[in-house]
């Protein structure tokens, strides 16, 4: 039987990566928030100089990357989940007692029922935890996504509305993508 400690440092390292790109992406979009609510339309991160208006191109961007990121990752808890049980639950505390940030204090999601939806048939709905302060701040972090389009400078509630419909469906689409890879790494609990 082989050391499992080359699989739980790939998985720390892709949770790292993970983690990194979303502390990020949230930095960048509570600074658009902010420099919407100021009033300013540019503002620079590590030298370059972006204008508010290209802030959705960056929020795609960086969607895209979370996308590959826990293409990455998900790979990482494949390769955890080949190991022994007790390996496996070593990768869980690893992971969410000494990991990054997002991964701290997780909890496993668990599912709670099956859905029926149109054309794609049952599909399972999972749960976060009360006590799962990670899962409770990756949706304030969705809903930061959703904020970051809304130009509060519009005077219509019909711009500002539009303003904010790429910002939610940013927001589901990174939750989508962060549910994924949080109900892979919880097979290893």
């Amino acid at each position: 039987m082989t050391s499992p400690d080359l699989e739980i440092t790939g998985l720390i390292k892709a949770a790292e990566w993970l983690d990194g790109l979303i502390q990020y992406g949230a930095l960048i979009a509570c600074t658009v928030i902010v420099i919407r609510l100021l009033g300013k339309d540019e503002f620079e991160v590590k030298g370059v100089k972006l204008k508010v208006k290209h802030y959705l191109t960056l929020a795609i961007l960086l969607t895209i990357l979370h996308g590959f990121y826990a293409i990455l990752f998900v790979d990482a808890c494949n390769i955890a989940a080949e190991l022994p049980q007790t390996d496996q639950q070593e990768a869980w505390k690893n992971l969410t007692i000494a990991g990054p940030m997002l991964f701290r204090g997780m909890e496993p999601r668990t599912e709670a029922v099956d859905i029926p939806f149109p054309f794609v048939g049952k599909q399972p709905v999972y749960v976060i935890e009360n006590s799962d302060w990670a899962g409770w701040l990756s949706l304030v972090l969705a809903g930061t996504i959703a904020l970051s389009t809304l130009d509060i400078r519009h005077s219509s509630w019909k711009a500002k509305l539009m303003g904010a419909c790429p910002g939610i469906l940013l927001a589901i689409t990174n939750w989508g993508i962060g549910s994924w890879w949080a109900i892979q790494a919880s097979r290893l609990a």
